[in-house]
């Protein structure tokens, strides 16, 4: 099933053209593409890459414009994807087609996932992963052409591991497929089972950087000098997270409390940090996509919500986000940068 795409003109959603002012010969400056992680919610950076790479007339390979791919979990599959040319639409259909089998909900997946183990099967992750990446499964990641940068945390040695292709590696590019390094990635815990990788428990790099900017830049400026950040363009798109109401007055007490807080608490603050940081260092070279819910309208749902509502939800939310960036004079800019053809 291909992706809903809605006809020109209804429910309010745009065309989106092509900017006016593209430079047909733009200065040669580092672009970095980040994938923030979110489960299913990824179909809507999928759909506002999509629609960004079509009105700047890139429809089959997002190398053409970017130099280094950065992601996490579900980020971090499409960064490994599109590093190896994977076209952003078929990542999207790929996203799509087998969200609801990944995450196919029973009537105790909820009290299985908190009380007895993991509810989704990582085999039907896994036959996702190397349809998407299409002949690529196997390739080692050190020997991608373009730079690809993606977290996991091994649980044994409670150590980040940074998996990297040789060109932004050097010494510490991976020996790892492209398989394992997503199936590594996306490893959530209460979700899915760790992922073995050479006898060690890899789990979600989103435990540490779920939006992997700063991680992404920081190896970097390792590889080719702190100077690279006077040279360095980055979009960073999020993945219209629940952004659940916080009230001042209704700080949680106790453990019992917290318990249903914390974790979208760590995950939140730690992926604005990454974009504060990145924003600082970088100011008008750097930009975050993300979307926030209109009034009136409802969040996007837990990252593993996939019924056909929220599945066009999201993909009309990625539209409107690419549509909106695409009018504002400074976006439009920077994008116009990122994403002119080499």
């Amino acid at each position: 099933m291909n992706s809903p795409l809605p006809p020109k003109g209804i429910r309010g959603l745009p065309a989106l053209e092509a900017p006016q002012d593209v430079d047909p010969t733009p200065e040669r400056r580092h672009r970095l593409l980040s994938l923030t992680g979110g489960g299913y919610r990824g179909l809507f950076t999928a759909s506002t890459l999509a629609a960004l790479l079509e009105a700047h007339n890139i429809r089959a390979d997002a190398s053409m414009a970017f130099d280094t791919f950065a992601g996490t979990s579900i980020g971090g599959l499409m960064a490994c994807a599109l590093a190896v040319g994977i076209p952003a639409r078929r990542v999207m259909d790929t996203i799509e087609r087998h969200g609801p089998e990944i995450f196919a909900r029973t009537a105790t997946s909820g009290l299985k996932r908190f009380a007895s183990g993991p509810p989704f099967n990582a085999q039907v992750l896994r036959k996702a992963i190397v349809e998407c990446l299409d002949g690529h499964a196997s390739t080692k990641l050190r020997a991608v052409e373009r730079g690809v940068i993606i977290p996991a945390v091994n649980w044994a040695r409670a150590e980040v591991e940074i998996f990297m292709s040789g060109s932004v590696g050097g010494k510490y590019a991976s020996d790892e497929s492209l398989l394992d390094v997503c199936l590594a990635t996306s490893a959530a815990p209460t979700y899915f089972q760790e992922h073995d990788i050479d006898g060690e428990a890899m789990l979600d790099g989103g435990l540490v950087a779920n939006n992997p900017d700063m991680l992404a830049i920081t190896e970097l400026m390792r590889c080719h000098s702190p100077s690279i950040v006077t040279n360095l363009d980055v979009l960073s798109i999020g993945t219209a997270g629940p952004q659940k109401p916080r009230s001042a007055d209704a700080v949680p007490q106790s453990k019992v409390d917290w318990a249903p807080h914390v974790a979208d608490l760590i995950i939140d603050s730690q992926e604005r940090l990454a974009s504060l940081q990145a924003r600082r260092l970088l100011e008008d070279h750097y930009l975050r996509l993300d979307y926030l819910p209109h009034a009136g309208e409802k969040g996007f749902g837990d990252l593993d919500q996939t019924d056909p509502k929220t599945t066009l939800a999201l993909i009309r939310a990625g539209q409107r986000c690419a549509a909106e960036a695409l009018r504002e004079n400074a976006k439009q800019r920077l994008l116009s940068r990122l994403l002119a053809s080499r």
